[in-house]
């Protein structure tokens, strides 16, 4: 585990400070955090990034039906986006509701090849619920390009810091 996220960093500086960290985690309201991260990825625009969100389905067809669906204003600021989530019943649902395309079922803890490598990774609310942190870390490794970054939300600040710990540990 230390292997890979020394790489990671080493690869691409995942987190550039501690304080853009913190300002991450300070972020704990729903409508707040998503807009905070929409406009750190939108400071990273150029024109034709690939754009990875991971647990874009939401658990519920009913949210993914709202306006503020945080994988829907990624796609309408960004044109190559990509979702990814683990329940399949679901995004087949998202898929032809919305007509989105490039919207896969994977664990995102297991090996998972898009034919892409991201600009950007979006990894929303899900750290809390992923046992194999490990395995979810090496796929983003993988997945992410060198200079690319990743975006990781929590709704619970605390298992953020706690998730830092463990992997400091």
């Amino acid at each position: 585990m230390r292997d890979i996220l020394i790489e990671i960093n080493s690869k691409r500086e995942l987190y550039k400070s501690l304080n853009d960290l913190i300002d991450t985690i300070v972020v704990n309201n729903d409508k707040a955090r998503d807009d905070f991260l929409l406009r750190k990825m939108l400071n990273k625009k150029l024109g034709n990034e690939y754009i990875l969100d991971i647990g874009f389905a939401e658990h519920k067809i009913e949210y993914v039906l709202q306006d503020h669906w945080f994988h829907r204003k990624l796609r309408a600021a960004f044109t190559n986006v990509f979702g990814v989530d683990y329940e399949s019943d679901l995004v087949k649902k998202i898929a032809t509701i919305t007509k989105y395309k490039n919207l896969y079922s994977f664990d995102a803890t297991k090996p998972m090849d898009l034919n892409y490598k991201f600009d950007l990774i979006h990894a929303g609310d899900l750290i809390e619920h992923v046992l194999n942190i490990e395995g979810l870390f090496a796929n983003l490794h993988y997945l992410l390009k060198d200079d690319g970054e990743i975006f990781l939300s929590s709704p619970n600040p605390q298992s953020c810091i706690a998730l830092l710990i463990l992997l400091c540990s």
